[in-house]
């Protein structure tokens, strides 16, 4: 099983594409701001509920979160945002609410992939 604990370096060659365009709304109250890479495959999700939106995901690097923040306010208005982030090697999820600009919330769901399982399914 490999090392968890270190973070492999990525060449500035092969930095990922920052999450640039406007939302396109694919359902009412659902937007995506797509990946130029991969068609009909959104990096992004904002979908608004009457009292707050959640942000799914926010692209890889600090601009793409800056860019993402700025799009889902606008689309938000003055309802609270939450996010919501997944990572790869574990089962995980981490939850956040936004106020200013700012994280005053943070919840995580983490779980270990098994390398078996009980079912032929297996986890995913």
């Amino acid at each position: 099983m490999p090392d968890q604990t270190s973070v492999p370096t990525m060449p500035e060659s092969a930095a990922p594409p920052v999450v640039t365009g406007a939302p396109r709304e694919i359902a009412d109250g659902v937007y995506v701001i797509p990946d130029r890479r991969v068609p009909l495959v959104p990096n992004v999700g904002i979908i608004l509920g009457d009292r707050a939106a959640l942000v799914v995901d926010t692209g890889f690097g600090p601009r793409s979160g800056a860019n993402t923040h700025t799009a889902a306010r606008e689309l938000a208005a003055d309802r609270p945002l939450f996010v919501t982030l997944t990572h790869s090697r574990r089962a995980l999820a981490d939850f956040f609410r936004l106020e200013d600009g700012k994280v005053v919330e943070h919840w995580d769901v983490i779980q270990d992939v098994p390398a078996t399982s009980a079912n032929d399914n297996g986890m995913f």
